[in-house]
C-alpha cells in the first residue's frame, strides 16, 4: 500500500512536465420553502477536478469535492432549524488509467472490486459490499483484456493498511455475461458486510426480452433473484423481478413506462417485507412547450398515501427555475422538496 501510495504521488508531482487541466463545476440551489429556515434556504456543491496526460496510454485524475447548505439536517417533515452546515470530501479521489486497466483510491462510487461486475437485482436481501462512501479511503485496481476483467480491491483501515479483501471478475460469452463477486469477512467497517459474502450474476437478452440472474451467499443466509425487462413497444416498457430470501420474506414488483408524445408516465408496485407495507407509485410528466416540464405524482402504502406536484423550466442549459409543492420529501420522480418551493438552479 505504501508502495502504491509514493507512486501515486510522484505521478502528480511530475505531471507539470505533461499535459495537465484543471476544471471547476458547480451547482447552487437558491429559493423559497415555507419548510425551511423560515423561508429561504441553499444548496451548494463544489468539485475541483484535474486531468493529467502522463504519456504513452497513462493519465491520472484527480478529484474533490464540498457542500454548503443551511438545512440544518432535521428530517423532513419538522421545519429545518435554519443552520448552516458545511461537508467536505474526507479524501481526494484519485485515478491512474493505463491501456490495460486502472488504480483508483478514494470515493469509488457503488464500483468496488465486488460490486464492479456483479449485478444485484430488485429485492434481494443481501449485496455485495457497498463502496460509495466518500468517509474512507477505498482502493479498486481494475485489469480488463478483450472481454475479461478482473478487480480487486479494499478500504483503509485508518492505520496505514487495508481491510475487507474484495475481488470482482467479469466475462462475455456472445450475448451471455457472467460475473463473479466475493468480500472477505470484515467486522472493522461499521455498516458494512461483516459476513463473507460470494456471488454470481447472469445476464442475457432473448428476443426483446433483457433477463438478469444473480445469486449471493453472505455463509448464513442466501438471496436468489431474477428481473426481466421488455420493450413491448417503442413507447411502453414493463419489468417485473422476483426475490427469494433465507432470511426474509420473498420479494417481487412490477414496473411499466408509457411515453406518447410530451407524455411520460411511469407507474410500479413492491411488495412489502416483514412488518413494512406494500407500495406503490405513479409519476407522470409533460412537455408543456419548449422548456417547460409539468410534474406530479402519488405514492401509496397502507400507511400514508402522498402526493407531488410542479414545474421545471430550463432558462437555459445552466439555469433552471423550479415551483412545486410536495407531501414529503423527494417522493418520486423529480425529488421535489417538502412543502412549497420556488427556486433557482444553477450549474456550471
Amino acid at each position: 500500500m505504501k508502495n502504491v501510495l509514493l507512486t501515486t504521488t510522484a505521478l502528480v508531482i511530475f505531471a507539470g512536465a505533461a499535459s495537465a487541466e484543471v476544471s471547476l463545476s458547480a451547482g447552487a440551489d437558491l429559493g423559497y420553502n415555507d419548510l425551511v429556515n423560515g423561508g429561504l434556504f441553499y444548496d451548494v456543491n463544489i468539485d475541483l477536478t484535474g486531468t493529467f496526460d502522463l504519456g504513452d496510454g497513462y493519465a491520472a485524475t484527480i478529484s474533490y469535492g464540498f457542500d454548503f447548505d443551511n438545512s440544518g439536517g432535521l428530517a423532513y417533515p419538522v421545519p429545518w432549524s435554519g443552520a448552516s452546515t458545511a461537508s467536505f470530501d474526507t479524501f481526494p479521489t484519485i485515478e491512474i488509467t493505463s491501456p490495460y486497466g486502472s488504480l483508483k483510491g478514494g470515493d469509488l462510487g457503488d464500483k468496488g472490486a465486488s460490486e464492479y461486475f456483479y449485478k444485484d437485482r430488485d429485492g434481494m436481501a443481501i449485496d455485495a459490499e457497498n463502496h460509495d462512501s466518500s468517509t474512507r479511503f477505498d482502493v479498486r485496481a481494475l485489469v480488463e483484456f478483450g472481454n475479461i476483467g478482473l478487480a480487486v480491491g479494499g478500504a483503509g483501515d485508518g492505520a496505514g493498511g487495508i481491510d475487507g479483501l474484495s475481488v470482482g471478475a467479469g466475462t462475455t460469452f456472445g450475448n451471455i455475461t457472467v460475473a463473479l463477486a466475493y468480500d472477505e469477512a470484515d467486522a472493522a467497517l461499521a455498516g458494512d458486510t461483516v459476513l463473507a459474502t460470494t456471488g454470481v450474476s447472469l445476464d442475457t437478452t432473448v428476443g426483446g426480452a433483457s433477463i438478469g440472474l444473480s445469486y449471493i451467499s453472505d455463509t448464513v443466509d442466501t438471496s436468489t433473484g431474477v428481473a426481466v425487462g421488455f420493450d413491448v413497444s417503442a413507447d411502453l416498457s414493463v419489468g417485473v423481478y422476483y426475490a427469494n430470501n433465507s432470511g426474509g420474506d420473498d420479494m417481487y414488483g412490477v414496473t411499466a413506462a408509457y411515453t406518447m408524445g410530451a407524455l411520460a408516465l411511469d407507474v410500479y408496485y413492491d411488495s412489502g417485507n416483514g412488518a413494512t407495507v406494500d407500495t406503490m407509485g405513479l409519476n407522470v410528466s409533460y412537455d408543456i412547450m419548449a422548456d417547460l416540464t409539468g410534474y406530479a405524482g402519488v405514492y401509496n402504502d397502507s400507511l400514508t398515501s402522498v402526493f407531488y406536484v410542479g414545474a421545471v423550466y430550463a432558462i437555459n442549459d445552466n439555469l433552471t427555475a423550479t415551483v412545486s409543492y410536495a407531501d414529503a420529501n423527494e417522493i418520486d420522480g423529480p425529488d421535489f422538496k417538502d412543502g412549497t418551493t420556488v427556486m433557482l438552479s444553477a450549474s456550471f
